[in-house]
């Protein structure tokens, strides 16, 4: 036993000793590769921060963009109710410049006859009657007059708002077009940090595959080229495998489950339709056999009738026709045997036809 047990180690050592290395220049050439990697990804991990900052800056242009939509909708709507009030106030205006020019013919009216009546000579009228309609008359001229100075002093107060509510308008339109060229800007900004977020993405994933590889590269450069490392290389190989013929061999059962299925049900349908053929089958061979039957028994009462006809005799007794002769009556008979027979064979050939 000690003798085999010895001879075992000695194989072992010359197999692990005939085993090829890897040199030491592979291992820090994988080394560097695998520290610049480290620094790349290290780098990008970086790069991948400070675009995630970008990205939450990003959230917050875009909530400001949102924001500003809001608000240009908002001074839309007020643009809308300071030009419907604009209107408004226009038409009012004009109103009241109608009723106000009204309101001044009718007063130079009542001043050009106040003036007529003034120019007119004197009559001889009591003073106190003649005082009274003066004063009265110098009252409502002053009362035209203050009217008059209201109505103008109103006109001029709806053209002062006139004018604010036109600057109004044209300063909302001004800031309606700043917004909009902020959102435009904005706009292409978000779509220009979304592609390179985009971008910078894909090469992290990139980098973070090659970082897995030189990795994978390293363990098995660690475990080395002994027996064991190659045995269990083969194992996990031998395991992926095992797991894809699994499910490759559920996907063929459920496959096979599913055909089956459809199979037993055109076996089925199959049967169905045979049992419903032969029905069809046995009713057509009723039917026909009853049809057949019915011709022949037709078939048969025609042939007994045609040996009763041909029982009869060949000159049978009738009257004697006027002015007829003996011959004529052999014509008239041998007509109407013929007719009577050839009647007989297109009806057996109707019903042989109808049976065809």
């Amino acid at each position: 036993m000690n003798e085999n047990s010895s001879q075992i180690n000695e194989s072992s050592v010359s197999s692990s000793l005939n085993c090829p290395r890897p040199s030491v220049t592979t291992i820090d050439i994988l080394k560097q590769e695998l520290y610049q990697t480290q620094l790349q990804l290290k780098t990008k991990n970086a790069f991948i921060s400070e675009l995630q900052n970008d990205v939450e800056q990003l959230q917050i242009v875009e909530d400001d963009n949102i924001k500003l939509k809001s608000e240009i909708l908002s001074k839309e709507s007020d643009l809308k109710q300071w030009t419907v009030k604009y209107s408004n106030l226009e038409f009012k205006l004009l109103d009241q410049q109608k009723e106000h020019l009204l309101q001044i013919d009718l007063l130079n009216e009542q001043l050009s006859v106040l003036n007529n009546l003034k120019d007119k000579p004197k009559e001889d009228l009591p003073v106190n009657l003649n005082e009274s309609i003066i004063t009265d008359l110098k009252t409502e001229l002053n009362e035209k007059k203050e009217k008059y100075e209201e109505m103008q002093n109103m006109i001029n107060n709806q053209e002062i708002i006139i004018m604010e509510l036109e600057h109004s308008k044209s300063r909302a339109i001004e800031e309606l077009e700043e917004y909009k060229i902020k959102v435009n800007f904005k706009t292409d900004q978000l779509n220009e940090w979304k592609q390179k977020y985009e971008t910078l993405q894909e090469e992290c994933e990139m980098l973070r595959l090659q970082l897995n590889s030189i990795n994978n590269l390293n363990d098995h450069n660690k475990r080395g080229n002994s027996l064991f490392a190659e045995v269990d290389d083969k194992r996990q190989a031998l395991t992926t495998e095992l797991e894809m013929k699994r499910e490759k061999y559920e996907t063929l059962k459920k496959c096979l489950s599913k055909a089956n299925h459809e199979n037993n049900q055109m076996k089925m349908e199959m049967m169905r339709l045979e049992k419903q053929l032969l029905e069809t089958e046995r009713n057509d061979d009723l039917e026909k056999s009853t049809l057949i039957q019915s011709y022949k028994n037709r078939i048969s009462d025609l042939e007994a009738k045609i040996r009763e006809l041909d029982k009869r005799p060949e000159t049978p007794q009738v009257l004697k026709i006027d002015n007829l002769s003996n011959d004529g009556m052999n014509v008239v008979l041998q007509i109407v045997s013929d007719v009577r027979y050839v009647v007989i064979l297109c009806f057996i050939q109707n019903v042989y036809f109808d049976f065809l």
